[in-house]
């Protein structure tokens, strides 16, 4: 069976944090102002990072069934609050609420989570009875009220009142790759996925209520509205979604004209407190009709509201990303022959960049966000320019905008610096395919000897000249942190100085959980992300003691979290199991701590995962790797139990 690739890159953008090296998981939401909501002494209230719970005394919630989502702008996020807060309080109706601005705009940010973005308020109905009756109240205390679609429910009339049928309680299950979800139950008692996805999904086992079944109805078989308010135009398929809405490929069937339709999502899709993905996409529009008549730049054809999200329309460019292109055709081998052939392509692409990005200056505009994703690449080389949501005035000094880690200057600076430098880290980037570039601008000098010695005279000297123009202070780094460059470093030597930066790192009193900060993919999979050896404190420490470095309190640290753990944590797998973990204690030498996180008896797991990763064949490896180092007969009967899960002799 074919997997499709799992791109996280806008998960990654999501906890890149301000002035920090290291991804954080809430890194968007510390130290802005709360949200208030007062209630009664005798309700009980919970509180994490992310959400305010609220609950009346003894009351006896179901532990699923059809709840409310209250949408908002920011704006009137505080007055809306107050408004259902007090109505909520007397009807005694449990509910959350979002406990501050900033996780407000991390959850409904560009790159945030499209099935749970636009929650502001969820209410938890004690009947099928209460929820319709609380539709039809908030419906009237909210209709002067603005918020984004909820895209994974449905929209009760017109005010910004969303429902969906879900899980009111936490209960968890794991799929088939070990990844715990959660589930609800269907009648029989058996678990299911508690489905959260960016569209609306209908428990097969759930019966509508008589009154939502006319809007049920109509989201699950929409009209042909949409087809009839975009002619002439027709979509064909989307190439990318974000929580600011898609961007898609279409045709105008009046004259068989490819088109770029990009989609904006009322009141979604923040990039600050007062700019929505509306906002940004008129601009992009009105940047784009300024830089119409320049060659590379796709021409603008309409701009359309269609069923309450806007559209801008404009040329598609066909080719790939110069990501793409570099990916498909950089002479990794840097053979002599292969590393010409290549420079001679590379610098047709690189000369049109450099003219394209001094006609788009001469407009007046600076693109903001140069980065190899912006450019397209034709089968002729030929080179087009796309996304202009960023830009602003040439003249302008560091305006407030998105831009990918490796090619934005890491300090303030003036918008033609900020292209400029753009540019030479794409330039770079062509040549020596890097994104160091991200925690030290003074990579892309470290560089140059590297690219000279293996690409003509003329590529170095391109470079210079695009860095030259730069001031020094754009290539400070505010970490601290220095490249290793491109001077002659014994292997030894280099892995002294990586594990020293890597155990300076070390945060044992982290307030997220970690002992070292890591990937942000370890947010993914709860607290055993934090652990594991894919992405937690068990790598690092298995790389560090095999080092040479002592190690015993990683294993102290790592020891306590897993005995404190107040849920059930996955055993099976060599990266993302506690089997894994126990395995790096065994090689560590601790193997009284390893034969003590194993079970008696082998855990139930998912028959269908095999996988090394997180299945039965990482957990074979595991305790082979135990029992090498400590032998054991429980490691052996784990063994046998093992060999009979997978129906093999042993």
């Amino acid at each position: 069976m074919r997997h499709g690739y799992h791109n996280l890159t806008n998960y990654r953008m999501l906890h890149i944090a301000k002035d920090s090296p290291f991804s954080e998981e809430y890194a968007q939401a510390k130290n802005t102002e709360s949200f208030s909501c007062e209630v009664p002494s005798d309700w009980a209230c919970q509180l994490d990072s992310t959400w305010r719970y609220l609950f009346p005394a003894k009351v006896n919630l179901p532990d699923q069934g059809w709840k409310i989502h209250l949408s908002s702008c920011p704006t009137e996020a505080q007055l809306l609050l107050d408004v259902v807060g007090g109505f909520l309080v007397k009807k005694r109706v449990a509910f959350k609420h979002l406990v501050s601005y900033g996780s407000f705009l991390r959850l409904n940010g560009k790159n945030a989570n499209r099935s749970s973005s636009g929650k502001f308020i969820t209410i938890y109905p004690g009947s099928v009875g209460d929820f319709l009756a609380l539709l039809e109240e908030l419906e009237g205390l909210l209709g002067n009220f603005h918020g984004p679609y909820v895209l994974s429910d449905i929209r009760y009339k017109e005010a910004p009142v969303f429902f969906r049928y879900g899980g009111f309680r936490y209960l968890l299950e794991e799929d088939g790759k070990g990844v715990s979800r959660l589930a609800i139950r269907r009648p029989d008692g058996s678990l299911t996925e508690d489905q959260r996805k960016p569209f609306f999904v209908l428990p097969d086992f759930v019966s509508v209520p008589f009154g939502i079944k006319k809007q049920v109805d109509a989201r699950i078989n929409p009209s042909d509205e949409f087809e009839l308010l975009f002619s002439p135009y027709s979509i064909l398929e989307s190439l990318h979604f974000s929580n600011a809405g898609g961007v898609y490929r279409g045709v105008n069937l009046k004259t068989g004209c490819e088109i770029v339709a990009k989609e904006a999502r009322s009141y979604a899709g923040y990039s600050s407190s007062d700019c929505d993905a509306v906002l940004r996409l008129r601009h992009e529009r009105s940047m784009l009709i300024r830089l119409q008549g320049i060659e590379g730049i796709p021409s603008y054809y309409s701009y359309k509201t269609v069923c309450g999200h806007e559209f801008l329309v404009e040329e598609y460019c066909a080719g790939v990303t110069l990501q793409s292109w570099v990916a498909s055709n950089y002479p990794f081998r840097l053979g002599e022959d292969d590393a010409l052939r290549y420079s001679e392509r590379a610098l047709v692409i690189a000369r049109q960049m450099l003219g394209l990005l001094d006609a788009v200056h001469g407009a007046g505009v600076a693109l903001m966000d140069v980065n190899p994703k912006n450019f397209i690449v034709d089968k002729n080389l030929a080179v087009s320019l796309i996304d202009f949501e960023a830009c602003s005035d040439i003249d302008g000094a560091d305006s407030a905008c998105l831009g990918m880690p490796g090619f934005s200057p890491l300090c303030k600076c003036a918008n033609k610096e900020r292209d400029e430098f753009g540019l030479a880290c794409v330039l770079s980037y062509l040549f020596w395919p890097s994104w160091s570039s991200s925690f030290s601008p003074r990579s892309l000098y470290e560089r140059l000897p590297l690219i000279d010695k293996h690409f003509p005279s003329s590529v170095k000297d391109m470079l210079e000249e695009q860095l030259s123009c730069m001031a020094s202070r754009i290539f400070d780094s505010p970490f601290g942190l220095v490249p290793v460059g491109s001077e002659k470093i014994d292997s030894c030597s280099f892995a002294q100085r990586l594990a020293a930066g890597i155990a300076k790192s070390r945060r044992p009193d982290d307030s997220e959980g970690r002992l070292y900060p890591g990937d942000a993919t370890q947010f993914l999979h709860g607290p055993l992300g934090r652990l594991d050896i894919e992405t937690g404190a068990a790598g690092v420490a298995l790389m560090l003691g095999r080092f040479g470095l002592d190690v015993s309190s990683d294993v102290e640290w790592i020891t306590t979290k897993l005995l404190k753990s107040e849920i059930s944590l996955h055993f099976h797998g060599l990266l993302r199991g506690t089997v894994g973990i126990a395995s790096v204690f065994s090689q560590l030498g601790y193997c009284e701590k390893a034969i003590g996180l194993l079970p008696l008896s082998l855990p139930y797991g998912p028959s269908d995962d095999i996988s090394i990763r997180s299945g039965i064949a990482g957990t074979v490896l595991s305790l082979l790797q135990i029992n090498s180092d400590c032998g054991c007969p429980q490691v052996r009967k784990l063994l046998g139990e093992s060999a009979d899960f997978c129906e093999i002799p042993y």
